[in-house]
């Protein structure tokens, strides 16, 4: 992250200036506060490989630290961020502001609350996707101790055709409490807010920072004290779903970030595992990332034709809000506006994607009545079904003409 460092005398005293690769942008940051800039560069050191990536880089952002009236000024762009007494409060700072950065500067990409790193000797990569206290952390630390890749441990940025993750830089973020054993001295130097939490190199635990990866397996863990390994395999339909449950941004209304997300998923290993030994997860990554993985039919998003003047009210159309994608065992519903979404099976999503707004609801149930080779009853019974849930979220309507 850190790409150049001098310093030089601001007329005010000595002033160090810092250029950080932020994602697909460049940092230019001046600090007025010699001890915040030796934690700054404690923190960040060793993610300089990073900063050769930007050639040229996408935009440049001004910021600084300033002293004003014994307080320190966090400012970007022109605007203040945080003024605050304590240095560790104005690092924090800085380093969320470059987080949310980091993610602006590739709107082309998705990008996932997941630990990513990369198997040694290798650009495989694994992504972990889970929410806060899962052990992402945990999981990238024990990693960079066996001498893997290191491209972040909270956010995985990926490219929109899912063949490409990139490197998120930052330091690994260890709180307190934590379950992980660094082998470093966190109090020396320590960064965080009332000691809530310490910034650690990937260097200092034996980790290389990597640029980018392939991604060769989605994984969703979650640590539990004492539980023996359980390991389950999910169907792209599922991880699709948890890792759009997982995404950072907003998913767009036009399907196209789930369609990264579900294409991420159909050619990746998709595992859940629950574990109380990080050793024993790394070694099931190392194995499925020497494994391809299935090939199986591309997801699409899924296209509504409505029937503009249409008075029939049985022919129903996704909301407006709504955007799909079919998978190859099923179908990902996201409902934009209330963020709500949905799984259905394989039948599910052969019924949603004929609910286009150009199809009657009799004649879908006569075509997939053959494609299934079941009673038509039958088949009408199970599709009312279907369409009374999807309309009770919201996700179907009907001409109304």
């Amino acid at each position: 992250m850190v790409h150049e460092l001098s310093i030089g005398d601001g007329g005010g005293g000595a002033v160090t200036t810092l250029e950080l690769a932020v994602g697909a942008d460049l940092v230019v940051l001046q600090v007025a506060d010699e001890i915040v800039a030796m934690l700054l560069q404690r923190a960040l050191g060793d993610l300089v490989e990073t900063a050769s990536s930007l050639d040229p880089p996408g935009s440049v952002h001004d910021i600084s630290i300033s002293i004003d009236d014994d307080r320190l000024v966090l400012a970007g762009d022109g605007a203040e961020v945080r003024r605050s007494f304590d240095r560790a409060h104005i690092v924090d700072a800085l380093i969320a502001w470059c987080n949310l950065v980091a993610i602006a500067s590739r709107p082309d990409h998705v990008n996932l609350h997941a630990a990513c790193l990369t198997v040694p000797d290798s650009a495989e990569a694994v992504i972990a996707a889970a929410p806060s206290t899962a052990g992402k952390t945990t999981l990238a630390v024990a990693a960079c101790l066996r001498g893997w890749g290191y491209l972040s441990d909270e956010v995985a940025s990926v490219r929109a055709d899912a063949a490409i993750v990139r490197a998120y830089p930052k330091p690994l973020t260890v709180k307190a409490g934590s379950r992980l054993r660094t082998g470093v001295d966190l109090d020396a130097g320590a960064l965080s807010a009332h000691q809530q939490r310490w910034y650690v190199r990937p260097g200092e635990v034996g980790g290389s920072v990597v640029r980018a990866g392939r991604p060769a397996v989605t994984l969703f863990p979650s640590w539990r004290g004492g539980a023996a390994l359980t390991v389950s395999e999910l169907s792209i339909t599922e991880a699709t779903l948890e890792l759009a449950t997982n995404s950072q941004d907003q998913l767009d209304a036009d399907g196209a970030g789930l369609l990264t997300l579900a294409t991420l998923a159909s050619r990746t290993h998709r595992r859940r595992v629950e574990h109380d030994d990080v050793d024993a997860v790394l070694d099931l990554v190392v194995d499925l990332a020497g494994r391809p993985a299935d090939l199986v039919a591309a997801p699409s998003r899924l296209v509504c034709r409505p029937s503009p003047g249409t008075t029939d009210r049985e022919v129903l159309r996704p909301h407006p809000d709504v955007a799909a994608v079919l998978t190859a065992d099923g179908a990902v519903v996201h409902h934009t506006a209330t963020q709500e979404l949905l799984a259905l099976d394989p039948v599910g999503g052969a019924v949603f994607a004929l609910l286009d707004g150009a199809t009657r609801t009799e004649a879908a149930v006569a075509q997939l009545a053959r494609a299934f080779d079941e009673d038509e009853a039958i088949v009408a019974r199970d599709v009312a079904t279907l369409i009374d849930r999807l309309r009770a979220h919201g996700v179907l309507i009907g001409d109304e003409a």
